[in-house]
């Protein structure tokens, strides 16, 4: 995990002040493994029941 604040300096936009999360798998295969694990989907289950909404995004590393 390379991030999980509520924290943040709005720098431009609106910020809303919600978690945000970040987090950095080896591969792209990894990401879509966790993301089906039996314990995480447990665990986004309870998320989604606590949260008005959620939004889970992936990108490619930055290779510059």
């Amino acid at each position: 995990m390379l991030i999980a604040t509520e924290e943040a300096e709005e720098l431009e936009g609106e910020w809303d002040g919600n978690w945000t999360v970040l987090i950095e798998f080896p591969s792209e295969t990894a990401a879509h493994e966790f993301m089906q694990d039996d314990e995480y989907v447990e665990v986004m289950s309870a998320r989604h029941e606590a949260s008005a909404w959620s939004d889970v995004a992936m990108f490619p590393k930055f290779s510059g």
